[in-house]
């Protein structure tokens, strides 16, 4: 009898294990988001609110740029990519390669700003100047109505969105960064500007940065909301958090929360869409 007895009891001590390991694991699920360094930020800022509005709920966001964050939604290292460019070729090849089918929502955009030390006279630049500096056709400002001194060009890192973003748009598809343009990330090109008289660079910055650094009018028109979001400026990337075709419903519900207008004062700068654009999308 106590032998049954002893059996019986470890059996309900194991059952009492078992639901107790499984609460656990339920209860230590996370949502892992991971990309893009311009939309990181505003993500920590959703994800904050998110959280204390959901108890119980864990999202775990780092960066490594947007190229890593398709990256890691492919191979399932990650539930959402933050990506601040459109699908690059590559990871299309590799998505049909794959069977893969990638989902993205359109959260808004961030303005892309060439911008120059202080100091520079220049006030000015039409995307073809543009094109012709970042790949080296243009090296003096004296070119474009500067002073007679060589253009330092700092770039983004190649995984980075806003670095493909600002290829697409000002290189197009036929040209490259010149050879001559120093990778550095933002706070380091940041830096640079704010020290270097002769440097230029592109960044996505909030208004606190702007005291430091020149923002350069393009085609005569300068960057704000109103003239981002009518497209009269024209450098801007896409803010997108993508998924595989098939998510979860923890991760529909957070890209949901992250996507609602309420959500405009974790987002700066950011340029919201209109309704319209907002719907999900298939690649």
């Amino acid at each position: 009898m106590w032998e049954f007895t002893h059996y019986k009891t470890a059996f309900y001590l194991s059952v009492f294990i078992l639901f107790i390991g499984i609460d656990v694991q339920a209860r230590e699920h996370a949502v892992h988001i991971r990309g893009s360094t311009t939309l990181m930020p505003i993500a920590q800022k959703v994800a904050e609110t998110y959280m204390a509005e959901h108890e119980g709920t864990k999202i775990v966001i780092s960066g490594g740029g947007t190229a890593h964050g398709y990256k890691a939604v492919m191979d399932g290292t990650a539930d959402i990519a933050m990506a601040s460019s459109l699908i690059p070729d590559d990871i299309k090849n590799q998505c049909q390669l794959k069977g893969i089918e990638l989902r993205h929502t359109l959260l808004g955009y961030a303005t892309i700003l060439a911008v120059v030390n202080p100091s520079n006279n220049v006030m000015n630049l039409s995307l073809t100047q543009l094109k012709d500096i970042f790949t080296g056709r243009i090296k003096n400002w004296k070119k474009v109505g500067g002073i007679d001194a060589p253009i330092t060009i700092y770039v983004g890192p190649p995984t980075g969105g806003i670095t493909d973003t600002w290829k697409s748009l000002i290189l197009g598809v036929d040209d490259t960064y010149t050879p001559a343009g120093i990778v550095l990330n933002n706070s380091e090109r940041l830096q640079k500007i704010t020290t270097e008289t002769n440097a230029i660079t592109f960044l996505t910055l909030d208004k606190s940065n702007y005291e430091k650094l020149k923002v350069l009018k393009i085609n005569n028109v300068s960057p704000d909301k109103f003239t981002v979001g009518n497209g009269s400026y024209t450098l801007r990337a896409p803010l997108l958090l993508i998924t595989t075709a098939h998510p979860t419903a923890e991760v529909l519900d957070f890209i949901r929360y992250f996507s609602a207008p309420e959500q405009a004062n974790n987002v700066g700068e950011m340029v919201r869409v209109v309704a319209d654009e907002k719907d999900d999308h298939h690649e």
